[in-house]
């Protein structure tokens, strides 16, 4: 039973993940780009419109990203499996996540996000270029921390999990 619930929560860990791990990727190599030509109205148009609409869909996603690893940790405390290899990449994904990808996200990217939503997009303000740049910017560094924290839950779901780990076992012997 123990087992089961690991190997979910690792499958819905990497799904939500990758999830809006491609999101992020799909911004920086193509939205952002795009948005790189167009003039303050336009922009600000688009992106309160992209912003209403993604920010739509995407707490459940985030929910499951923070919820998810936290069972597979837990179950793999529980089970005996904490000095495995699953649970080293399943915490290491899930550390990268929640503080560079949820925390940087949250600190750095939704204020900005804010700050657009309460533009007059007939008249954005002077800064508007210098907004979406650093959006952008902030973007770009996160992306492939989201990346790397997705492909570690994949690792971690992908390694076999070992039998319950008694603590008198040999370190040699533990997977």
């Amino acid at each position: 039973m123990v087992t089961s619930i690991i190997r979910v929560a690792l499958l819905i860990s990497a799904v939500a993940t990758g999830l809006f791990a491609g999101l992020l990727w799909t911004f920086a190599i193509g939205v952002d780009p795009m948005y790189a030509t167009l003039d303050g109205p336009t922009y600000a148009r688009i992106q309160q419109t992209m912003i209403g609409t993604i920010d739509a869909g995407i707490p459940p996603v985030l929910i499951l990203t923070a919820v998810a690893p936290l069972v597979a940790l837990v179950a793999l405390g529980v089970s005996g499996r904490v000095r495995t290899r699953v649970f080293a990449a399943t915490l290491a994904a899930f550390l990268l996540w929640m503080i560079f990808v949820m925390a940087f996200t949250v600190i750095l990217n939704v204020p900005i996000n804010n700050d657009v939503l309460s533009w007059d997009p007939a008249a954005p303000p002077a800064h508007w270029a210098q907004a979406r740049d650093e959006w952008d910017r902030l973007n770009n560094i996160r992306t492939p921390i989201a990346i790397l924290s997705f492909v570690l839950f994949i690792v971690a779901y992908a390694l076999p999990l070992p039998a319950r780990v008694e603590a008198t076992q040999p370190a040699a012997m533990r997977a």
